[in-house]
């Protein structure tokens, strides 16, 4: 009888531990699985960490780029500024000059004309 209850319980030992190992089994498939999905996990933070760095390296360069076309513009609008300046005092002058020789001939034309009265009026007299 008592042989017969130890068979039992050897028996019952044994389907615990077969229950066991299979329960082991299964629980190492699911941290297999488990690292599995975690080394996909890492290696998805670490591309996007790459993007991140790309998009931010980019973001940089673009920043420089329109740094360097605000310079070139402000300079441009400088260079404007003082060739409109130059241009405007170019103007002046020309028109001074433009004044200037405008006197002078009418100047020239008024003493034309008196040259012209006083020979016509020495050719009158000339002729009385």
């Amino acid at each position: 009888k008592v042989e017969r209850r130890l068979a039992e319980e050897m028996e019952g030992l044994k389907r615990e531990l077969e229950e066991v190992r299979h329960e082991r089994e299964k629980l190492k498939e699911e941290e297999e699985l488990m690292k599995k999905k975690l080394r996909e996990m890492d290696d998805m933070v670490e591309r996007r960490q790459n993007e991140l760095e790309n998009f931010i390296k980019v973001e940089e360069e673009l920043e420089t780029e329109l740094q360097e076309v605000k310079k070139m513009l402000e300079q441009t609008l400088q260079q404007r500024q003082v060739d409109e300046q130059k241009w405007a005092q170019a103007k002046a002058d020309l028109s001074g000059q433009l004044s200037s020789k405008t006197q002078e001939i009418q100047s020239l034309m008024r003493d034309l004309d008196y040259s012209r009265k006083s020979h016509e009026e020495m050719i009158c007299e000339m002729e009385q």
